[in-house]
């Protein structure tokens, strides 16, 4: 490896198959500055440093939370006009949703090799509106019964594997899930009525291997938006598998849509999630930043 060459790996700190995979490739390893998260949202303040220190690939070790932290430091580097490096990731999490949108065998020396031969994916960057800020995704962004059911995964303790405890959470917000009334733009169309959530899709999957979207592309400069309307909840526990398999939604209720983006127009905001984070009642707006990240996959 050129010693011109800067790349930084930034590792979840608590990923046990991340920090086995340094420990088999040593001298792979001493070559790569090396950063392990602490706490949360260490990813992100570790990545900016990372940015702002010239490095020419940024690799993160880690789930879909970890990816979430370090594609902030990459927004918001974006938004102060600073020249990105390019990005890529080793999916080490429990779920890994944004590694289901591509067929690679994720092997670090791969992914070193393809960077310094120029070769990467431009793929779109998901942006939400916040008071006084902006928030980025790479995969999917939700509003309603989504959000609630990251909410308890992320409360839960997960012994049990990432599966169990997506379905015990999906249970429990079944339960307890309640439409919500919404107005929203999407680009020059108004839609209102009653959901159980309204999907922002970049990627296909979340839930750990939902394809709520099965047509869209992390290239596609557009989103795909989702509308869960007036549908029961037996309806949606009946098409669950259905969705599994990647098939749309068969449901007068449900409402398919492409834009660039889209703007809420009632009040309060309901409570979202985006890639697997909670990020509560705060986002006015959902829009795409098209072809900002330069990844090598």
């Amino acid at each position: 490896m050129e010693t011109d060459f800067k790349l930084a790996l930034i590792v979840n700190g608590r990923s046990k198959k991340g920090l086995r995979l340094l420990d088999e490739l040593p001298e792979l390893a001493a070559k790569i500055q090396v950063f392990r998260t602490e706490y949360s949202r260490h990813a992100t303040e570790l990545a900016s440093i990372a940015i702002e220190s010239g490095f020419q690939l940024i690799i993160a070790m880690g789930g879909d939370g970890t990816l979430s932290e370090v594609i902030q430091a990459f927004g918001m580097a974006h938004h102060n006009g600073l020249k990105l490096p390019l990005f890529s990731f080793i999916p080490c999490g429990s779920a890994n949703d944004f590694a289901r949108n591509f067929k690679s065998n994720f092997s670090i020396r791969e992914l070193i090799q393809k960077a310094k031969d120029g070769q990467f994916q431009s793929v779109d960057l998901g942006q939400l509106k916040i008071v006084k800020k902006n928030r980025y995704f790479l995969n999917i962004a939700d509003y309603g019964f989504g959000a609630d059911v990251v909410r308890r995964v992320n409360e839960s303790p997960s012994r049990f594997g990432s599966d169990v405890t997506f379905l015990d959470a999906a249970t429990r917000a079944f339960m307890r899930a309640k439409k919500f009334s919404i107005e929203l733009k999407i680009d020059d169309l108004i839609w209102s009525g009653n959901a159980l959530a309204v999907i922002f899709a970049n990627g296909r999957s979340f839930g750990s291997g939902l394809i709520i979207s099965p047509f869209a592309h992390v290239s596609s400069s557009y989103l795909n938006v989702i509308i869960i309307g007036e549908v029961s909840m037996l309806d949606y526990a009946r098409n669950l598998p259905r969705v599994k398999l990647g098939k749309t939604i068969k449901h007068p209720g449900v409402h398919y849509f492409k834009a660039k983006s889209v703007e809420l127009l009632s009040s309060p905001p309901p409570i979202m999630e985006a890639d697997g984070e909670f990020v509560g009642n705060q986002v006015y707006g959902v829009s795409l930043i098209p072809s900002a990240i330069r990844l090598v996959v």
